[in-house]
């Protein structure tokens, strides 16, 4: 894997790389102070990329885990002093301890560069995240519980637990009503209802904790969504 070999302790590469440490509720990075030269990828732990509301309040609107990209307007050329006109600016908080992974610019290029296998494998990637915008996109004028839906199933592919009977997920401690109202952009009161609504149709099979049963979930979408969610299982990670 391209990440084992970065992280190989050899001497020419210390110089390109270096490990950051965060805990819970840390502001790990944010576009007030943009990293231009250095592109941070999430070795281990889960992240809330979070936006300012026009009320002042940070609103979380995705979960980034192991493989994504946490500045990924440093991949863009032309972007002038890691700001974009088209991107909303952001901040990235630690949801529990997280280890950061800022290694340098044109180390992370000219290595892609020397594996042409790897450099098309990892924009390709790249392109798998924007995919994923687009389906968040055609769910975003979609009924209440569809977006919770979706919403659950995300965070699931990225922070789940895998029980013993394989279609069972537990998710985090962290995933409160509150989490999945900010990323699915609705009322808490609302979400909560709905939850209440997935318990009784067998989506969920326990609420305290969580407990999903993942293939009701996705039987779910498929049946209401104009794609299969097959297509977006796989949660994107530059390596």
């Amino acid at each position: 894997m391209l990440l084992d070999t970065l992280l190989a302790q050899q001497d020419w590469h210390k110089p390109f790389w270096k490990m950051l440490y965060f805990r819970a509720n840390e502001v790990c990075y944010s576009m007030a102070q943009p990293s231009v030269d250095q592109v941070l990828i999430v070795k281990e732990g889960e992240l809330l990329v979070q936006v300012q509301s026009g009320t002042d309040k940070m609103i979380s609107t995705a979960l980034l885990n192991e493989g994504n990209v946490v500045n990924i307007e440093s991949l863009i050329e032309n972007s002038s002093n890691g700001k974009l006109e088209y991107l909303l600016p952001y901040q990235v908080v630690a949801l529990n301890d997280a280890e950061i992974i800022q290694i340098d610019k044109e180390f992370l290029l000219s290595h892609l560069h020397l594996d042409p296998h790897n450099y098309h494998r990892t924009f390709e990637k790249i392109i798998t995240q924007f995919i994923a915008t687009s389906f968040a996109t055609q769910i975003a004028d979609r009924p209440l519980a569809i977006r919770i839906a979706w919403t659950l199933f995300q965070i699931a592919g990225k922070a789940g637990k895998s029980l013993e009977n394989g279609s069972s997920i537990l998710l985090p401690s962290y995933v409160t009503s509150e989490l999945i109202a900010q990323l699915a952009q609705e009322k808490e009161k609302e979400v909560n209802s709905t939850l209440q609504t997935f318990h009784l149709t067998g989506i969920f099979t326990q609420l305290k904790p969580l407990i999903l049963n993942f293939h009701r979930l996705q039987t779910y979408l498929d049946n209401e969504l104009p794609f299969k969610t097959s297509g977006a299982t796989k949660p994107f990670s530059i390596f």
